[in-house]
C-alpha cells in the first residue's frame, strides 16, 4: 500500500479511496442499466448475453461519455468547492 498522503491525513486518504470507489461502483451500476433501458425499448425482452454484448453506437457513446463527465462533477463537487474557497458544507 502506498504511503503517499493527498488530504494530510491517512484516514482522510483511505475515505477518499473508498468514496471514489463506491463512485465508480454507482457510475457502473448506472451505465449498465441505461443499456438494459435501451435495450428493452428496442426489443422489449433482452438476455444477459444482450446486455454484455451491447455496443453503443456514436450517438449512445456522446450522451454516455457527456452523463459519466455530468456524475464525476456532481460526486466531486464538495472536493473542487472547497478547493476553491468556496465552504464545503451547504446543507
Amino acid at each position: 500500500m502506498s504511503t503517499e498522503r493527498f488530504l494530510g491525513d491517512p484516514v482522510l486518504d483511505r475515505m477518499m479511496k473508498v468514496l471514489l470507489s463506491l463512485s465508480q461502483e454507482v457510475y457502473v451500476l448506472r451505465d449498465r442499466l441505461g443499456v438494459v433501458e435501451s435495450l428493452l425499448e428496442q426489443r422489449r425482452v433482452i438476455s444477459r448475453a444482450d446486455i454484455e454484448g451491447h455496443v453503443p453506437g456514436p450517438q449512445d457513446q456522446s450522451r454516455i461519455l457527456a452523463e459519466r463527465d455530468a456524475y464525476i462533477e456532481r460526486v466531486l463537487s464538495p472536493l473542487t468547492d472547497a478547493a476553491d474557497g468556496e465552504p464545503a458544507d451547504r446543507d
